[in-house]
């Protein structure tokens, strides 16, 4: 014991006393290669096409041209350096697909009630998602990678940002209105019980694999003043909403505690919908907000219209409060931790940098 002991002090001597093992110094731009001519010289060559553009300019980096990064680092670690602050801007602003697992999580746990479930699955459509791009060259819905790209999706944002605060949601929404619990007998290891599980997974996922009809309506809008209906978001609610009131129906459950549900499940997806026209979408940070208003809608109604434990609603409160306390600071304060990219890039599928619009990616071929 005493000669692991004499190691560890003497490793951390040795790493913390002779400063880094393998000292680095930064490139000269004269020597750096654009990554995008490495990694697609037939489209940098190409006379169709406008010569690539930076999706982000670098201070003090003119040399670098290329859209081929990830995660605030380039495809290339020799021509960028990991810049924090375009990090969480990838994981914050721009267009995702967060209203979608907003309510895959919501409906999942009105569903199974059974937080480590839907958590599970999340896990597991995450995993599915990073295998579909590599084998089959486009992420799970079907959009090439190249598209993917400027609407930045993660494990942080579908799963700790989205996906842990909208089952607490469900949680606190089945607790006020009692909702009864489909496995209320107990499983057994029997074919039966498999059956029960089986079939309620697969109706969870039916009712959230409908909200891909989302696509069939692109960035269709209905401008309305100031503001912006989204028609795709509008109808994907409406349908996912539609299938599980049907299940509901299948359960036999009471319609009057259907309307409560029904409109918590409208107040979450409100701020998805009804958008400013002349503002680009941020919609993690609109998930904070449809969280904060569905949580403070079903907090109103735990505490004015039950008698239920009161130690209960001030920890549902603690994510709802925080995620008002979030949209408030990046969206209303007009001083934000972390300012929104100026790029047009981050805020329009397509959008690589390669001509003056959306559609662009189109322009990259992949050789098989």
């Amino acid at each position: 014991m005493l000669a692991w002991g004499a190691l560890a002090v003497a490793y951390v001597l040795l790493a913390t006393q002779t400063g880094d093992w393998f000292p680095t110094e930064q490139s000269s731009g004269a020597t750096l290669i654009d990554a995008a001519t490495l990694l697609f010289p037939h489209v940098a060559g190409a006379a169709r096409v406008a010569p690539l553009r930076s999706p982000r300019s670098v201070t003090g980096r003119p040399d670098i041209q290329s859209f081929g990064f990830d995660l605030g680092g380039s495809t290339c670690a020799c021509t960028l350096q990991w810049d924090r602050e375009q990090y969480w801007q990838r994981v914050l602003y721009g267009q995702k697909y967060v209203c979608g697992h907003v309510l895959t999580p919501f409906l999942g746990y009105l569903v199974l009630q059974r937080w480590q479930w839907v958590l599970l699955a999340k896990l597991f459509n995450e995993i599915a998602e990073e295998i579909a791009m590599p084998v089959f060259g486009k992420w799970a819905g079907g959009d090439k990678i190249e598209s993917v790209e400027t609407r930045y999706d993660s494990l942080l944002n579908d799963v700790l940002l989205t996906g842990v605060p909208c089952v607490c949601l469900g949680i606190h929404l089945v607790y006020v209105l009692d909702i009864p619990d489909l496995f209320e007998a107990a499983l057994m290891p029997d074919v039966a019980s498999a059956k029960k599980v089986c079939l309620s997974l697969f109706q969870w996922w039916v009712i959230n694999n409908y909200y891909a009809v989302v696509k069939k309506f692109g960035a269709e809008r209905v401008i309305v003043g100031g503001a912006a209906i989204e028609v795709g978001r509008l109808v994907a609610c409406i349908v996912c909403g539609g299938l599980f009131f049907v299940w509901w129906e299948m359960q036999a459950r009471s319609r009057a505690t259907f309307a409560g549900v029904a409109l918590c499940l409208s107040v979450l997806c409100v701020p998805f919908i009804l958008v400013q026209a002349d503002k680009p979408r941020h919609e993690q940070l609109q998930a904070f907000l449809a969280l904060a208003l569905a949580g403070a809608g079903v907090s109103a109604y735990h505490y004015f219209y039950t008698d239920k434990d009161r130690r209960v609603l001030a920890v549902a409160a603690v994510p709802y409060l925080a995620g008002l306390a979030t949209f408030y600071a990046f969206e209303v304060s007009g001083s934000p931790p972390v300012a929104a990219p100026t790029d047009l890039f981050y805020f329009h599928s397509g959008w690589c940098g390669i001509t003056d619009g959306p559609g662009a990616c189109s322009s990259i071929k992949v050789d098989t």
